[in-house]
């Protein structure tokens, strides 16, 4: 039995499944955190204002969690503190990936988003936040999503 927010769902006999669940529920938000930031960094260096991206895009089929709560509550506003260590999600994904690896499984898109957390976790170190993946990204791109835009 898996108890996740205000469900409980029944996966199956098999021992493990709960973690399993876990790991496949996290790589799809953070996954969905980092391309979303990603594009949203490129519409910021094109010069579109990343609140006026958000709206467009929680009214249209990008929309997810991050979109939805991470990036307009803790990004854009430079808070930072949506709660979750850099470490934890770190070793997350290794759980994700080694999984994977363990049913022969080709995960590159996870193995990338993996890599944006861990650079992340290196440069500000593991009690950094989750939603602190962004900074790295900003750097590259030479613009931020936070209120103000241009580096």
């Amino acid at each position: 039995m898996c108890s996740y927010a205000n469900k409980r769902v029944w996966l199956g006999p098999r021992v493990g499944s709960a973690q399993v669940m876990k790991v496949v529920n996290n790589a799809i938000s953070l996954s969905n955190l980092v391309i979303a930031a990603e594009a949203m960094l490129v519409g910021a260096r094109a010069g579109i204002d990343p609140r006026v991206m958000l709206d467009v895009i929680n009214n249209g089929s990008g929309q997810n969690s991050a979109t939805l709560s991470k990036i307009p509550a803790e990004v854009l506003t430079d808070r930072f503190n949506f709660g979750g260590s850099l470490a934890i999600v770190v070793k997350d994904l290794e759980a994700f990936v080694a999984q994977a690896d363990s049913q022969g499984m080709p995960i590159h898109s996870v193995r990338t988003v993996l890599e944006a957390f861990r650079t992340a976790k290196q440069q500000l170190g593991g009690d950094g936040d989750v939603t602190e993946v962004v900074r790295p990204l900003e750097q590259l791109a030479g613009v931020t999503l936070r209120d103000g835009g241009t580096r």
